[in-house]
């Protein structure tokens, strides 16, 4: 393992960007990607990303001794200490910000991820899923099944569909439009060349409406959802 793959390892586990260390640390985000592509950073570089993320220089550097002096302290009478970094690896889904998303249209939720200004979230229990947004409105409050609900400002969980062909009729997808992303249960429309985008919350006046398919630039099933509750 290179400095590259452990300092990634490092910034997927901190659940920050390459944007936020640029805007929290004097390691600007241009540099960061360049050590992410392989470029070696100075001495100096290395011990601010280190403090930032939380890890030690000799970790960074050479893959041995993960934990800072002030966690060794911590942890010296922890035998069964394990580190978790390379664990969590590869677990960190990618977070598309709204604006980015309808930055990234038409090419759709790929393009956002590719950017690489993507928060990141570990979720246990969440196989299969390439990203997730936040929802917002009121629409897909499902007062039937309310297990099946999506309220304003959960995290959805969502995994991009390769092939049009591979669409269940029936499910709840997000969808990359023009007009930005929508998240809907998707029947076939008795109109050739459309979808209908069914909302659950009908007691609120939300009613189904017709979509193009030739607008409709991404599709990605919501494979689950979290839910937010703020109590402070």
């Amino acid at each position: 393992m290179e400095f590259k793959d452990r300092l990634k390892i490092a910034i997927e586990n901190k659940g920050v960007t390459p944007y936020a260390i640029g805007r929290d640390t004097k390691v600007s985000k241009v540099s960061v990607l360049n050590y992410l592509n392989g470029t070696k950073p100075n001495i100096g570089n290395i011990s601010i990303l280190a403090e930032y993320l939380g890890v030690s220089v000799e970790w960074l550097i050479s893959g041995e001794n993960i934990q800072t002096d002030k966690k060794q302290e911590e942890n010296q009478d922890n035998s069964n200490f394990t580190p978790h970094y390379e664990e969590l690896a590869g677990k960190a889904i990618p977070h598309i910000d709204i604006v980015t998303a309808s930055c990234g249209l038409p090419n759709g939720f790929n393009s956002a991820i590719m950017k690489g200004d993507c928060e990141r979230y570990v979720i246990p229990d969440m196989p299969g899923c390439d990203f997730t947004i936040r929802a917002g409105g009121r629409s897909m409050i499902n007062r039937n099944v309310p297990e099946r609900s999506i309220n304003d400002r959960d995290i959805v969980g969502c995994r991009i569909v390769r092939s049009r062909s591979h669409i269940r009729w029936g499910e709840v997808y997000a969808l990359t439009t023009y007009d930005g992303i929508m998240i809907k249960k998707i029947e076939q429309s008795e109109q050739e060349g459309y979808i209908t985008c069914v909302p659950f919350n009908k007691d609120e006046g939300y009613k189904p409406y017709d979509v193009p398919i030739n607008e409709v630039y991404d599709w990605a099933l919501v494979v689950g959802v979290v839910s937010v509750k703020t109590w402070i």
